[in-house]
């Protein structure tokens, strides 16, 4: 039969042994601290013992159990401290143990680079500069003096030195990373003409500007890495663009240069990765103009917190008491808050071995206070987040855009890759913002499931022209379609086995500058008449690749140079935290279904009656049970036996068909345990009705930022989401939409809120030259559709989801094919379109943030430091 999964999450019942015994003679104590692996832990064997560490290895309560399997003694006065959150082991002990327990830690193998930093730089000047600075270094490992002195002469009157192009990209060793910094140009590429009058135009978009592919690995001795770059550079050649575009005719309008090359360096050194002759826009009598790309790569490790949730600060003195809180499941703190000793119990029942004079507790936020000596903390806090780390799990997103001048952003970086600290970079550069030395572009947050991908998107959809035919009559048919421009993220996380990391499969792409406008004249013969056609640009950024995170920690993932202004750089930082779903909300926002065992005599017989839900056995039971048996008194006495409960005798147990009740009778003691366990069961039960409230609310950036960071910390904003409602602290908070659904758990929802909107898509001519415009309907308004099922804890609930919101009507644009004599006006649409795709998880009886981004579309939306914001109300209904 199985184990109840509440029951497994409530109790972790491990068995320790004793050890070697204590020597009880007075041996000379000294200090040291260790700087190990932060899944210490979980490696169980040493790799002394075990090539694999960690292989089907026993799970060990304590650093100190750990270190007494490997022989290794505490006599009076010895003891350990173990923070996994910076990985740090302070051991006081004999000199000759802490050789030992040297010896022990050298064994575990060593943490190797994960991420691969590259910084690339394309300038150009004279090929004569170029190739005279290369001389003096040929074949040096770093050239990064080269790098420094053309630096410093760009931009200098008469130098001839220009900077095309600066990035720095971040990524995982061994996966490719894709940068883009182009500009999108709209343009004809196929003009016919027939024998009998008929004319056709087809667009596309040409590309323009520089694309580059990076593999980037660390190699095995830890400090070199191998670099391979494909980068593709496209360029406008200068022509004669007063004649009109005709059939028959071709022009070379654009150049491309594209190469690979494979390269090994040390990291943090530079390198001339590739030199070639300057095409494109070059002015009359200009010769001898080179360009030259050089990369610079350093392998990083992503530095995780420096201290675990409960931030335990070792003190001189190992046995000094210290207090610190703890969150645990609200179930199994339920079954032991009547009892004086019953969360003590429960921790020295987990194997955690609490000194006289320990005191464990409930405060009124519902979170357990233990006082104890620091390496009991330890042991509790170990134990404490592998409860919790036992629980669901999703990963809350925030993606930043900042841009400054192109020196300060080049120096901050710069600083970043050489430290590795990108906490502060990011810090540094919301200064920069506030004193209006920079300015934020975007904010975005999304949450997802481990393992789950999450899409949002902020853009314009923008009709363009597509296509163009004339017959015989003069007016043209004209053909659209939609483009998109605007932000766009798409992120997969997945929590790494040491549960510090994380690792993202990202896509991040957003316009660097506004859409500009030109004029494309295309004529159907010499003395034939010409089309003046409106045209379009969009300046695009679009980095993808994969990264390691450390959780609660920024990551620069990029930082490059825009299409629109070559004096600005964008940098672009991903903060991601581990979200876990365990229960932990206060106890008002759950209705129990029974009263909670009184204090009393272990072995004084108390009577309780539990209201089970309808899906009970379905839930609780194994194949054996997947038809409810004739006798459910007996399976749920056999349920309670299966999952560690033993009832004295005389106890009883009676489950009422009738009503679905189950009354247990027995000891008071044996009541925690039935407590625990069906408590949590009638808690997290399969609700029959929930209902979903959506709110989507426009807010300054400060109170969304605010929101964020309370949600970091806690799983319900709730009390904050009411607040912000009322407006009482925020009366410039705007509430755009409200949707609210009752629902079953399995079955799909869909709200909507729309109203169909007329978008032009074609213009026909018939024989009688007169002109038609076709409309088609789009619904403009809110949507939001998903299907809501339990989770297998039975404690949280899923939603998969997409969310779609038009923050305006769709924008009027008038556009003119312009024909002598006459012009052709046309009234199109742009839809200022807002999309959030993911799958979350959550406690029931909560709110949470799915999703914050920047509004773009409008020009009064643009202009205002604000955000919209997509927050989910749930509350389970009887």
């Amino acid at each position: 039969m199985r184990i109840c999964p509440v029951l497994a999450l409530g109790f972790l019942l491990v068995s320790i042994s004793d050890g070697p015994s204590l020597q009880s003679q007075e041996v000379a104590m000294e200090r040291r601290t260790f700087q190990i692996p932060a899944n210490f832990l979980e490696l169980g064997v040493s790799a002394n013992q075990s090539g694999e560490p960690g292989a089907d290895a026993p799970y060990f309560a304590s650093a100190k159990t750990l270190l007494l399997k490997e022989g290794i003694e505490f006599p009076a006065g010895a003891a350990v401290f173990f923070d996994p959150g910076s990985g740090k082991m302070t051991v006081q002990n004999s000199p000759k143990n802490l050789e030992l327990i040297k010896g022990f830690v050298e064994s575990f193998p060593k943490t190797n680079p994960q991420n691969v930093q590259v910084t690339a730089y394309v300038i150009q000047a004279p090929g004569a500069l170029l190739r005279q600075l290369n001389a003096t270094q040929p074949y040096a490992e770093d050239q990064a003096e080269m790098l420094h002195r053309l630096l410093a002469e760009a931009g200098k009157h008469g130098s001839g030195v220009t900077l095309l192009r600066g990035i720095q990209t971040s990524q995982q060793s061994g996966e490719p990373c894709f940068l883009d910094c182009v500009t999108d140009r709209e343009h004809t590429y196929s003009l016919t003409l027939d024998a009998n009058g008929f004319a056709s135009a087809q667009n596309d978009m040409q590309r323009l500007g520089m694309s580059l592919r990076i593999d980037a690995s660390a190699e095995s001795d830890g400090h070199s890495l191998g670099l391979t770059l494909a980068p593709e550079f496209n360029v406008r050649v200068r022509t004669e663009t007063s004649k009109p575009r005709t059939p028959g005719k071709t022009q070379a309008t654009v150049q491309k240069t594209a190469f690979e090359t494979t390269l090994t360096m040390n990291s943090g050194d530079t390198r001339l990765a590739g030199l070639w002759p300057a095409n494109g826009d070059t002015l009359p009598g200009e010769h001898d103009i080179s360009q030259a790309l050089f990369v610079t790569g350093r392998l990083e490790v992503p530095k995780v917190l420096e201290n675990d949730p409960a931030q335990l600060v070792m003190p001189q003195d190992l046995k000094t008491m210290m207090t610190h809180e703890f969150d645990l499941p609200t179930a199994m703190l339920e079954a032991f808050d009547a009892s004086p000793g019953g969360l003590a119990k429960m921790l020295t029942t987990n194997g955690i071995t609490l000194p006289e004079g320990s005191v464990a507790s409930l405060n009124e936020a519902g979170r357990m206070v233990v006082k104890t000596t620091p390496e009991a903390l330890t042991e509790v806090d170990q134990w404490t987040q592998e409860m919790i780390n036992q629980a669901p799990a999703t990963v809350a997103m925030t993606t930043e855009i900042i841009r400054g001048p192109n020196r300060l952003m080049r120096d901050l970086t710069d600083d970043a890759a050489i430290t590795g600290d990108h906490e502060q970079l990011l810090q540094r550069l919301h200064a920069a913002v506030a004193q209006g030395e920079a300015r934020c572009l975007h904010t975005a947050h999304q949450e997802s499931r481990d393992g789950e991908k999450t899409v949002q998107q902020s853009h314009l959809s923008m009709s363009l022209l597509s296509e163009m035919t004339r017959h015989a009559h003069p007016q043209p048919n004209l053909f659209f379609q939609p483009h998109l421009t605007g932000l766009a993220i798409e992120i997969t996380p997945k929590v790494e086995e040491d549960r510090k990391t994380l690792l993202l499969d990202f896509d991040l792409s957003y316009p660097s500058s506004p859409t500009r406008r030109w004029k494309e004249v295309l004529s159907e013969g010499e003395s034939k008449p010409s089309f003046s056609l409106p045209r379009h640009e969009f300046d695009l950024a679009r980095m993808r690749g994969q990264l390691v995170f450390a959780n609660g920690r920024p990551q620069l993932i990029g930082c490059w140079q825009t299409s629109g202004d070559a004096e600005m750089l964008d940098a672009a930082f991903i903060t991601c935290r581990v979200i876990r779903h365990p229960g932990l909300v206060d106890k008002k926002s759950v209705k129990l279904s029974a009263n909670r065992p009184k204090a009393g005599a272990p072995t004084e017989f108390i009577t309780q009656t539990y209201s089970m839900p309808s899906n009970f056995w379905t839930v609780m039971d194994s194949a054996a049970l997947s038809t409810p048996p004739s006798d459910k008194s007996k399976a749920a006495v056999e349920m309670l036996q299966a999952n560690g409960i033993s009832l004295p005798a005389e106890s009883q147990v009676t489950y009422h068909e009738l009503n679905s009740r189950l009354t247990v009778k027995t000891t008071w003691e044996a009541m925690q345990m039935v407590d625990a366990m069906l408590g949590g069961c009638v808690i997290g039960s399969n609700p029959q009705r929930c209902m979903l409230t959506l709110h989507l609310i426009q807010t300054d950036r400060t109170t969304a930022n605010k929101l964020l960071a309370q949600q970091s910390g806690r799983n319900d904003l709730r009390e904050a989401l009411q607040l912000l409602l009322s407006k009482k602290d925020t009366p410039q908070a705007k509430i755009l939409a409200t949707l609210s659904s009752c629902t079953f758990s399995g079955r799909e929802i869909k709200m909507q809120h729309t109203q169909d909107h007329p978008v032009l898509s074609e213009v026909v001519t018939d024989e009688n030259c007169n002109v038609g415009f076709e409309y088609e309907p789009q619904a403009i308004g809110t949507t939001f559709e998903g299907s809501l099922s339990s989770s297998p804890d039975r404690l949280t609930s899923t939603l998969d989801y997409t969310l779609i919101h038009h923050p305006a009507a769709p924008v009027p644009r008038i556009e003119n094919i312009e024909q002598a004599p006459a012009a052709v006006p046309m009234e199109l649409s742009d839809v200022p379109t807002e999309k959030v795709q993911s799958s979350i998880t959550f406690m029931p009886g909560t709110s949470r943030i799915l999703g914050m981004w920047k509004p773009i579309g409008t020009p009064d939306l643009e202009a205002l430091d604000i955000v919209h914001m997509a927050i989910l109300e749930t509350a389970v209904l009887p």
